[in-house]
């Protein structure tokens, strides 16, 4: 089992038991969320950007770049759809109104 945190935009892991790990995620946006599909291949995403990586982290591209959005968290269902939920920075709506939120969903 692996847990993934993110502080200024370097992705760290921890492996049961093992040490600790530093990434560079090749963006300078602060990241929020972190799902990987195996041990290469995985999502992570922040203010305005979601990265992925197809080698364990050791390289990452941008799959989606939105200035006016926030990712806030990052999901995999059983059939292998990565889900993405976050917040249009760009909407002056309330944090309870429906255009504020915004989800995406792997095609």
């Amino acid at each position: 089992m692996k847990l993934f945190f993110t502080f200024f935009g370097t992705l760290l892991f921890l492996t049961s038991g093992a040490q600790w790990n530093s990434l560079t995620s090749g963006t300078s946006s602060d990241l929020s969320s972190a799902c990987f599909f195996d041990n290469d291949t995985g999502l992570v995403g922040g203010t305005t950007v979601i990265r992925k990586t197809t080698n364990g982290g050791s390289t990452w591209a941008t799959t989606y770049s939105n200035s006016n959005t926030s990712i806030e968290k990052i999901t995999k269902t059983l059939t292998d759809t990565f889900y993405a939920c976050g917040q249009d920075l760009a909407s002056t709506q309330s944090l309870m109104g429906s255009s504020k939120n915004r989800m995406l969903k792997t095609i």
